[in-house]
């Protein structure tokens, strides 16, 4: 006749059987006084600072290995996107010697027509438009030698494109490959789990870690509003530094004047 249960309270009287409201210390029946089973209070284990700074570290090492395999995948992918640029660079270049050749060489040919047909012209004018002509081919000259530099550099970044290509693959195939292994994957998934955001940067997760170790914060809570309050500071400064450079523009330039 009697319902007892870890956690619960006593469902029936221990005496006669009947239903008791919850929490009642007398059976309304019988009268019988009723033991009441209170539930016991759920323990939490104390917060051990000591027990999540091996996983911090853990993240801390992910973070700083994931972020130099993406640091050198950028850099081969920026060292690409600067060989095609010079590149299209070489390439527009070559083109505009090219036609300023063409247009410099029909200046001369039409000059050294003027030339010839001129009879009757003093020979102090003869002697000008002979040196303008000389000019002109010297002109040619130049705007040759330059086309054909142009066309030679492009052509060296033309050769370096294919290299290039095949070593950005590569590098961005070792990221993937290195955040995919199983102590990358899993201290990244700590970091997810226990720091902000920001902290995928490896300066900010020793910021964040930090706090700990040195005793400002004592809980992954508090190391979080300790690195907010960072965050914020480090804002104002850079705000306030930018605003001085900005005083330091302005009055260089009403010093000029």
């Amino acid at each position: 006749h009697t319902y007892r249960s870890k956690g619960l309270k006593n469902m029936y009287c221990q005496q006669c059987g009947s239903l008791l409201p919850e929490g009642a210390g007398f059976c309304p029946s019988c009268g019988a006084a009723q033991g009441v089973a209170t539930p016991e209070p759920a323990v939490k284990a104390p917060y051990d600072k000591e027990s999540y700074l091996p996983k911090l570290h853990r993240a801390e090492e992910a973070i700083r290995t994931a972020w130099a395999h993406a640091y050198e995948s950028q850099k081969a992918s920026d060292e690409l996107k600067k060989c095609i640029v010079k590149r299209n660079k070489c390439k527009g270049n070559a083109f505009l010697s090219l036609v300023c050749l063409v247009i410099i060489g029909i200046l001369g040919v039409f000059m050294l027509l003027l030339l010839t047909s001129m009879k009757s012209v003093p020979e102090a004018s003869k002697n000008g438009l002979s040196l303008l002509a000389v000019m002109f081919g010297l002109g040619m000259l130049m705007c040759l030698w330059s086309t054909v530099s142009y066309i030679r550099k492009r052509k060296k970044f033309e050769a370096q494109i294919p290299e290039l290509e095949r070593q950005k693959a590569r590098k961005e195939e070792e990221f993937t490959s290195i955040t995919q292994s199983k102590d990358v994957a899993s201290g990244l998934d700590l970091a997810s789990q226990l720091m902000p955001a920001e902290c995928r940067n490896p300066e900010y997760a020793r910021v964040f870690i930090e706090f700990l170790e040195n005793g400002r914060a004592d809980t992954i809570k508090e190391a979080k509003s300790c690195f907010d309050d960072y965050l914020h500071r480090e804002k104002m400064e850079q705000l306030a530094r930018e605003q001085l450079n900005e005083i330091y523009r302005m009055y260089d330039a009403l010093s000029r004047k």
